[in-house]
């Protein structure tokens, strides 16, 4: 403690690699924050809540990829199909996932990650439900469908617009 008193103390400038004067570094506690910090925290509140919301579309996504896999034995014997049909209602995921990319970019850019996050999860979400209650193979692959058309989310450029360069570094 008595070498933070100091260190920061000290009426000395400091400079930054590249030689600029930088401010001095002020130790808020929640008592002395003015409402611009408060803002502040508020707001990064949301960009982390944001970040792990992405977090969560990533590995919602991943365990769609696996599941039909995990599944597959109950599958074929609910809907009595054939591997043929099985690797269908599999690969309907990857399908809808590969063809919506580019498209999907376009839209992230245009209308804002956010609201498409938050689209595609709902999206998921209701095909998630469909796939679950599905009593038949059509029902099924169109669940999948909707699944495949919801987390095809582009995770790195979802989580890089709640969290700012500034903001990240520790």
């Amino acid at each position: 403690l008595e070498f933070r008193r100091v260190l920061f103390r000290s009426r000395a400038p400091l400079y930054n690699l590249t030689g600029r004067r930088m401010r001095r570094p002020v130790f808020l506690s929640p008592m002395n924050a003015t409402p611009d910090i408060q803002l502040q925290r508020h707001l990064a509140w949301w960009r982390w809540s944001g970040f792990f919301l992405g977090c969560a579309a990533f590995f919602l996504s991943f365990f769609h990829r696996v599941c039909t896999g995990a599944i597959a034995g109950d599958l074929q014997r609910e809907f009595e199909m054939g591997a043929a049909a099985l690797g269908t209602l599999g690969a309907t995921y990857f399908y809808i996932y590969g063809l919506t990319q580019v498209p999907l970019g376009v839209l992230i850019d245009t209308i804002g990650p956010r609201k498409i996050l938050w689209v595609g999860m709902t999206v998921a979400g209701i095909g998630s439900l469909a796939y679950g209650y599905s009593g038949s193979f059509g029902a099924a692959l169109a669940s999948r469908t909707l699944i495949g058309l919801g987390v095809d989310r582009k995770s790195t450029r979802l989580n890089s617009s709640h969290i700012t360069i500034s903001y990240a570094v520790f």
